[in-house]
């Protein structure tokens, strides 16, 4: 074999391994991911008034006057949801992938 068909062949198994392991990586486990998203542990505390303050300001922009009254809106059919949600407690597991 030539120096540069070595060469190809030793580039060729390293980007193997690159891809294995990104895709090792970014694989999520089924029994992680639910209604609100793919659950992540961690230590650190949701800063709630950053994400409050810039939901606001977001909606002002979109919405003007009326952000006020559609936030409220929008946050009564989330509360909906969840009551909905929490009360008759539906299995997920028709409803994703066998391959996330």
């Amino acid at each position: 074999m030539s120096e540069e068909m070595v060469a190809f062949f030793k580039k060729t198994i390293e980007h193997r391994k690159q891809r294995e392991s990104v895709s090792r990586s970014s694989h999520i486990k089924s029994f992680s991911v639910g209604v609100f998203g793919v659950a992540r542990r961690t230590f650190v505390a949701p800063d709630e008034e950053a994400k409050t303050k810039l939901r606001r300001e977001n909606a002002r922009q979109m919405y003007g006057a009326s952000a006020e009254r559609i936030l409220a809106m929008e946050t009564l059919i989330d509360m909906r949801f969840e009551q909905e949600y929490a009360r008759k407690r539906p299995p997920l597991w028709p409803n994703i992938p066998l391959r996330l």
